[in-house]
């Protein structure tokens, strides 16, 4: 009776493992959850980022010259930069595209469309693509409308920028 005894009591069971090998398996789901969410969070705050270096670049050209930047040169040379998901920041202008405006009653600007309405008299605006990689936003004239996608942007008024430049 003793030897029947001493080889039940020497592993676990199936069933033992099998329990235990659910319970990990939960806590490794979790985790990856989390961490995979994380990870997005940490990608939206560096897309954040690389769009307010790009914005400040523009407002540097604003202030020393007086004037929108142009989308080409200044913009593609000097600030233009990549996202978190290593696509380019997209830069937003009204027309002409290629030449510089002056930052005053006569400048031309955009109206920004999103989920709490339109937001008008924008000057420029900074567009990453967000996780998706692909550009959800629409431009029909002078409006970019964000309501739908996962695009995440910044953008300067022509009110701010006169502000800036009038100081």
């Amino acid at each position: 009776m003793n030897s029947q005894y001493l080889c039940r009591s020497r592993g676990f069971t199936l069933v033992e493992i099998a329990f235990v090998l659910v319970i990990a398996g939960l806590m490794l789901g979790m985790a990856t959850i989390a961490w995979k969410a994380m990870r997005e969070s940490r990608q939206m705050e560096a897309a954040r980022s690389h769009l307010d270096m790009a914005n400040n670049c523009l407002l540097r050209y604003a202030l020393h010259s007086g004037k929108v930047p142009p989308h080409s040169p200044y913009y593609t040379d000097s600030c233009e930069a990549k996202d978190a998901w290593g696509v380019k920041i997209q830069y937003e202008k009204p027309p002409p595209a290629d030449s510089a405006q002056s930052i005053d009653a006569t400048l031309s600007v955009l109206t920004l469309r999103n989920d709490s309405g339109d937001h008008g008299g924008v000057a420029w605006i900074l567009i990453s693509f967000g996780p998706n990689r692909q550009q959800d936003y629409v431009r029909s004239g002078a409006v970019c409308d964000f309501t739908s996608g996962d695009d995440i942007y910044a953008f300067v008024t022509a009110n701010e920028l006169y502000q800036l430049v009038t100081q």
